[in-house]
């Protein structure tokens, strides 16, 4: 056996590291008071009792005993006082016979003793005044208590039985007598190390391996799947790989994994691994070598647009918005699949981007469920399908999700047709258009002939009838004075035709001419902020009807002096200010634009 050199260092270190406390005790025995002897002293400090003498009355004699607070002192006092004389004092010191402390004393190990791990520590204890039995002994291993049932034999010997670990350890061993007085001893032992020479060294056995995937691709890692090899020493082993590619050593890698970034399509792959004790290597393991295959493209994203499409009116395009990713850079193609309330669709389809990316609007219905699926080839696997999913809504369903106005009702007693009304501010307004008189052909004007009459756009009685007639400014006031601000005009009673400061405190409230625009018109751009609702319904210019989807005009009551021109509001989809909204001057009276009416 060997020690280790840091042990034989650590046997340099001062080896008398004992601790022995004991209670000193200094005393002085003097003579006890001449005279009788003194009473009792009774507990507390000081005392004053009358000191018994044959001295002449006159004189008063008192002695005061004092004592500490230790047991082993007292301190008497004699004063001796007259009338003539005044007092005197004298004192002396008396002690007591001083408490021994109990005795202990570590037997084995001897302080700087090298030990083995399992130790059996033996002391002895004893005390003057307290019986063996009656005392109290504590092992401690680094302050840490142990070998609680230890109690001492009738001798005094004591024993305790020990598993000490790392490198060195303090060995203490206390006993307290039944006066609670304590002394402790302690020593400093180092634990044995042993060193076996590598000739008395078994190497270690292989271990075994696997190789994971058993058919990588290169997009997967590939892991080598270690059984820990075993020992005949029972020594602590630590495994070591080597990898080889094509037969050469990849040296970067050393650990039990190769990223899927280190591997490459159609190389081959192998591992070995073994095992060391720290003296011997055992024999290596291998496997492999695995051939790393094609990878499929992975991942990517699709979606259609828009994602809110209107039944009948928005095309589906499905497109792919993050490319999937082939480990081997290979070119991808794709295919597009569409699919209809979980059917397969078999309809037509036209090519966007990708072939059979796009489908009609026209093809679409309320509530339809759509979905698209790409998937992606890199000309020997394909990638797992990417799909996205869109819901078919009408304009209607959109206008009661985005602008969802409490509207009120007014019912025209002429013609018993019902419009929507809403509250802006202080306003009332009417939230359609008025559609009110019998319809003339477009190429015909408007007269003064007592009849009330109206255009409709394309001459349809049906487009009256969703979006209101067209009028000349004279049929819209009904033929009245022109001059007259606020006309009720062909408006139904209690309502008139809005003047400029009417549309414009409207204005003011919506914020834009978007802001009046019904979220269902034109280019579905609108905003309606107010619920005003406008639709985009077009003009009769110059006798011909225009622009339907991108314009619409308003006649106003207010008379600016321009002859046959008068104030109309401008609507359209721009960001347009109140100042740009108004023309004058620009449109004859005889052109057709819409009429909103507004509370009186």
């Amino acid at each position: 056996m060997r020690l280790a050199t840091g042990q034989a260092k650590r046997k340099q270190h001062v080896r008398s590291r004992r601790r022995r406390t004991r209670a000193p005790i200094t005393s002085s025995l003097l003579s006890p008071l001449r005279g009788e002897s003194s009473p009792p002293v009774p507990s507390g400090n000081a005392a004053s009792r009358p000191w018994q003498h044959g001295f002449d009355p006159t004189l008063i004699c008192r002695a005061t005993l004092h004592s500490g607070r230790r047991p082993t002192m007292r301190i008497h006092t004699l004063s001796v006082c007259s009338a003539m004389f005044g007092c005197s004092d004298a004192g002396i010191i008396a002690a007591k016979t001083p408490h021994e402390d109990p005795l202990v004393s570590i037997l084995s190990p001897a302080d700087g003793d090298i030990v083995a791990r399992q130790l059996l520590a033996e002391g002895s204890v004893s005390s003057p005044s307290t019986p063996t039995a009656a005392l109290q002994v504590e092992w401690a291993v680094d302050s840490a208590p142990v070998c609680a049932e230890s109690t001492p034999d009738s001798e005094g010997f004591v024993v305790c039985t020990l598993e000490l670990s790392g490198l060195e350890a303090l060995l203490s061993l206390t006993v307290t007598d039944d006066q609670r007085a304590r002394t402790r001893d302690e020593v400093v032992v180092y634990i044995e190390e042993t060193i076996v020479s590598d000739e008395d060294n078994e190497p270690p056995g292989p271990p075994t391996v696997t190789l994971s995937p058993a058919a990588p691709t290169s997009a997967d890692p590939l892991e080598a799947i270690v059984g820990e090899a075993d020992d005949p020493d029972g020594d602590a082993l630590e495994h070591f790989v080597r990898w080889q590619r094509d037969g050469v050593d990849v040296p970067e890698h050393t650990g039990r994994t190769v990223p899927a970034d280190a591997t490459s399509r159609d190389e081959a792959w192998s591992v070995e691994v073994w095992a060391s004790d720290g003296r011997s290597d055992g024999p290596p393991a291998s496997a492999g070598p695995v051939t790393i295959n094609n990878a499929a493209p992975e991942g990517g994203m699709v979606s259609i647009e828009p994602a809110e499409p209107w039944a009948a009116e928005d095309d589906l395009l499905c497109r792919v918005d993050a490319a999937p990713v082939d480990a081997d850079a290979d070119a991808l193609t794709y295919t597009v699949h569409w699919f209809v309330n979980g059917a397969a669709w078999t309809g037509d389809t036209t090519t966007n981007t990708l072939p059979g990316d796009e489908i009609a609007g026209q093809d679409t219905a309320e509530d339809d469920i759509w979905r698209c699926e790409v998937t992606a080839h890199d000309g020997e696997a394909s990638g797992d399908p990417l799909g996205a999913e869109v819901v078919v809504r009408t304009c209607e369903w959109y206008r009661a999700r985005d602008t969802p106005f409490t509207y009120g009702t007014l019912t025209d007693t002429r013609t018993g047709r019902t419009y929507r009304t809403i509250v802006v501010g202080s306003q009332t307004w009417m939230a359609d258009n008025l559609d009110f008189g019998a319809r003339v052909d477009g190429v015909d004007g408007l007269t003064d002939n007592g009849i009330d009459e109206k255009w409709c756009y394309g001459d349809d009685n049906t487009w009256c009838a969703d979006h209101g007639g067209i009028y000349n400014r004279s049929e819209a006031i009904a033929w009245t004075d022109y001059t007259v601000e606020g006309a009720q005009g062909l408006c139904p009673t209690g309502w008139h035709v809005p003047t400029v400061d009417d549309f414009e405190r409207l204005l003011t409230a919506a914020g834009t001419s978007r802001g009046l625009v019904d979220v269902c018109a034109g280019d579905r751009s609108g905003t309606d902020t107010v619920g005003f609702a406008a639709g985009l319904v077009g003009v009769r210019s110059w006798g011909n009807f225009e622009r339907e989807g991108e314009i619409t005009k308003f006649w106003t009551s207010t008379y600016r002096g321009n002859g046959g021109y008068n104030h109309n509001l401008v609507v359209t989809l721009s960001d347009s200010t109140a100042a740009g909204m108004w023309e004058e001057g620009s449109n004859p009276a005889e052109n057709g634009f819409s009429v909103r009416c507004i509370q009186d």
